[in-house]
């Protein structure tokens, strides 16, 4: 049995709503800088509370959050740039940098897609139809996940710790043989 027509559109539009608040939020968490940390923690509620005024003004449709999610599509891209051109500055990259970096790449990567897809429907419509903004959305989802994969098993896997000493300093002198 298929969802009504307005229960999908509301969903929808919940969605459009919740999306840039929720990965500007993941950015928070994930950033170790203090202005990107400040910059996300006054953008995600104040991305969020415009979009909900929008939608209490104008009503809770589909199209009257294409100006809300412009600018969050600005906000996102903007920050994740920020965030990589901060950790490409480290002198020496950690295993947990290159993977966040990696995994940046890829938000950079969908949220890219996805302000093509914008630029399709809300300034040049009719140029593509709903199938092909679907085709690329999902297209550009699945190339992004391997490389967010790879971004978490490059952060997750750890060096192994060096070798213990087969000797141990003692009250009764140095390099004991530990039996």
């Amino acid at each position: 049995m298929a969802l009504p027509v307005r229960t999908l559109e509301l969903c929808t539009v919940i969605y459009k709503l919740l999306d840039v608040p929720i990965v500007l939020s993941v950015l928070y968490f994930s950033t170790s800088s203090a202005a990107v940390k400040k910059f996300t923690k006054l953008a995600a509620p104040a991305l969020l509370a415009a979009s909900l005024v929008n939608c209490i003004i104008r009503g809770f449709t589909t199209n009257v959050l294409e100006y809300v999610l412009g600018a969050g599509l600005l906000l996102i891209t903007g920050a994740i740039i920020w965030e990589i051109i901060l950790k490409l500055q480290q002198i020496r990259l950690t295993s947990q940098a290159k993977g966040l970096l990696l995994t940046h790449a890829a938000l950079l990567f969908v949220f890219g897609a996805s302000a093509v897809i914008y630029i399709f429907v809300y300034f040049l419509p009719g140029t593509s139809s709903a199938t092909d903004n679907l085709l690329m959305y999902y297209l550009s989802a699945l190339i992004a996940l391997p490389v967010t994969i790879g971004g978490y098993l490059i952060r997750g896997v750890k060096p192994p710790p060096p070798p213990a000493s087969e000797t141990v300093d003692t009250p009764f002198g140095k390099g004991y043989q530990m039996i």
